[in-house]
């Protein structure tokens, strides 16, 4: 559908430029409205001639195949939130979708590593003796010391990396900036690493590069995609443990945090939540922990 295509595309331009949206949530946006295109040309429908009750067929249809509560509440939503940009665009009159009620959402325990599993983690991380070794502790380092997104580290700039202050600036979610501090094991692997980056730009001529995090074949910007690989690359030292994500070191950070007494909105503030019903799946996260402990060492329970 040539007009589906058109209106989904300046869409998801728009939260690329406008909202500052991850690459990451666009792809899966674009995937999710392109199923949804799929089902409305299975009835020869246009974008204008969408109604309420073929979003309800949708959702129906994603039920009958056995969809989980979470990804279908993501894709109704994706749908939602498509439907309201062309409204105020001027595209369409008003958002089918708009009183389509969401699914609720399962929880969903995010994974994470315990302090003993971080230093198994950092002990399996080659010496840092060169460009790529010094990177990837970096990149561990300060993912765990800040608890950024992948996209924010992947996209951090040379001036936002305050070195003496132990601080970053970075820009998260709709455009907007927080300062994030760092300790200085992350200072000291940094140093490091920025040390090589300076001769590994200095080899390849692009001394100009902005960005902090960057290749080892051209010195230019490293994708997010790049950046993810390298990631899970690092934790398959610990795939026996648990399954584990590039997102578990973010989901790491904030639990430790949590656990040594940190303010709940205090850790808001860090990872950039806009509200702090999404920051309280770490206390649940906690509380899930204690109670396993007590399981565990109780002598009622033993």
């Amino acid at each position: 559908m040539k007009q589906f295509d058109f209106y989904k595309n300046i869409f998801l331009d728009y939260l690329l430029k406008e909202k500052n949206y991850s690459p990451n949530t666009i792809i899966a946006y674009g995937e999710d409205l392109d199923q949804f295109s799929d089902f409305l040309s299975l009835f020869k429908l246009n974008v204008e001639d969408t109604q309420r009750e073929h979003i309800r067929m949708f959702l129906s249809y994603l039920n009958r195949k056995n969809y989980e509560k979470n990804t279908v509440s993501r894709k109704v939503s994706a749908i939602r939130s498509f439907f309201h940009f062309l409204k105020n665009r001027g595209y369409v009159k008003k958002n089918p979708a708009a009183s389509v009620h969401l699914p609720k959402r399962g929880r969903v325990l995010p994974s994470f590593l315990t302090e003993d599993e971080m230093r198994k983690l950092f002990e399996s991380l080659p010496e840092p003796v060169d460009f790529k070794t010094s990177r990837n502790r970096a990149v561990i380092e300060l993912f765990y010391a800040t608890g950024l997104r992948v996209s924010e580290l992947t996209n951090l700039k040379m001036r936002d990396l305050d070195m003496e202050s132990q601080l970053v600036r970075v820009i998260g979610k709709g455009g907007k900036e927080r300062i994030v501090p760092f300790g200085i094991p992350a200072k000291e692997a940094m140093a490091v690493y920025l040390r090589f980056r300076r001769f590994h730009l200095e080899k390849r001529k692009n001394l100009g590069e902005e960005f902090v995090f960057v290749n080892v074949r051209d010195g230019r910007h490293i994708t997010v995609r790049g950046m993810i690989f390298i990631v899970e690359n690092l934790l398959k030292a610990l795939s026996s443990i648990k399954k584990l994500s590039v997102h578990s070191l973010r989901h790491t950070f904030a639990t430790h945090l949590l656990e040594h007494g940190a303010d709940l909105r205090a850790i808001q503030e860090l990872l950039g939540h806009s509200s702090l019903s999404t920051t309280q799946i770490y206390t649940h996260l906690s509380i899930e922990r204690l109670i396993d402990i007590y399981r565990r060492s109780h002598p009622d329970e033993q």
